[in-house]
């Protein structure tokens, strides 16, 4: 039904009311099927009114993905097949369904479907009545599911995420899964440049710069044990860790100052420690002085402290004096973020009149 649905709209030259992206690698045990589901709901959920296209990208997998989907690209008019000539992410794959996208509203799946291609069901309504540029599928939000997913990976997963989401301000749950819904001119608007999982983070902070709403819905994240392929597939501990800092990278050049937090914190506490343990001994040496010398006590007892203690007053000293220096850090840090945020704006904004203008012509 989907099918012969979807050639009609074709030829009869309707623009598609959603697109759904799909990065591959290595799926050549699922990718058929799961297409086919996906088909299968779009076709059901959209009626017969609405026409969607599913854009694959083969991104250089080295099993037969890639002549799965020439195939049934060739079968299925709704399916557009992409090929990337080697692996260079996910972020890459992204950027080229992107670029070929034709949607009034465009989502973004997993090719395994860990995420059952019904989450387009709940991520396209708040788009639809613009109560969202930008909707999440978060697996950890209040009312989202985590089932049969190993529990070091899922703990990880949960983990990275809630260090992520502090540098956005803490109100997002799940900042990068795939899966996602977007209006045409957001895609339009942002200049992408991430080219693996690093893209999720980069979407996200240049949304906002934007001004655009991002909001989060419920989902569940069921892992997939199907075979996928025959060839290489998986994350090593080299691959995670590779992965984990590219996230961290991008995290902090895009927040800068959350960076500089942490030897602040350090330093506060070691500052305020010394503090209260110079202030316990002075008193202990000023109780001693004799009180006929009266306000010169204070001083003397003062100048045997220091001498007392003169490696914590020097400590306490360069904890001040680093302390100074790393709050200046955070302003400029801010102010630095704040003027890359302006420049960017105004050259995404440029290149978008300038698109337009070409496209005029």
């Amino acid at each position: 039904m989907g099918k012969e649905f979807y050639e009609a709209v074709n030829k009869s030259n309707i623009e598609p009311y959603v697109s759904v992206i799909i990065p591959a690698y290595n799926e050549e045990g699922v990718i058929e099927s799961n297409l086919s589901r996906v088909a299968e709901f779009l076709s059901r959920y959209l009626g017969p009114n609405k026409a969607f296209e599913i854009i694959v990208v083969d991104d250089g997998s080295s099993d037969a993905t890639g002549e799965i989907i020439n195939r049934l690209a060739i079968e299925r008019e709704y399916l557009i097949a992409l090929h990337h000539p080697r692996n260079v992410g996910r972020g890459r794959a992204m950027r080229s369904g992107f670029h070929k996208a034709n949607g009034q509203f465009i989502f973004t799946l997993d090719a395994d479907l860990s995420y059952a291609p019904d989450h387009i069901a709940k991520l396209l309504p708040p788009l639809e009545k613009g109560q969202a540029d930008v909707v999440l599928a978060s697996a950890y939000h209040a009312q989202g599911r985590v089932s049969n997913v190993p529990f070091c990976r899922a703990l990880t997963s949960r983990l990275g995420n809630w260090l992520l989401s502090l540098s956005l301000g803490g109100e997002l749950k799940t900042v990068t899964c795939l899966v996602r819904g977007y209006t045409k001119e957001v895609i339009e608007s942002l200049e992408l440049f991430s080219d693996d999982k690093e893209i999720h983070l980069e979407i996200i902070q240049k949304a906002r710069m934007f001004g655009y709403k991002i909001i989060e819905v419920p989902a569940e994240l069921k892992w997939r044990s199907n075979k996928r392929t025959k060839g290489k597939k998986g994350l090593s501990l080299g691959d995670f860790r590779e992965m984990a800092s590219r996230h961290l990278f991008f995290n902090f050049l895009f927040r800068p100052s959350m960076l500089i937090w942490l030897p602040i914190l350090i330093l506060g506490i070691v500052f305020v420690t010394l503090s209260v343990m110079i202030v316990i001994g002075y008193q202990h040496i000023l109780a001693q002085q004799p009180m006929d010398t009266g306000w010169l006590r204070f001083y003397f007892a003062l100048r045997e402290h220091i001498i007392f203690a003169k490696i914590s007053y020097f400590v306490w000293g360069l904890c001040l004096l680093l302390l100074f220096q790393f709050t200046s850090l955070v302003f400029i840090a801010k102010q630095s973020n704040h003027h890359y945020q302006e420049t960017f704006s105004f050259l995404s904004r440029l290149n978008k009149k300038i698109k337009d203008i070409k496209d005029k012509k």
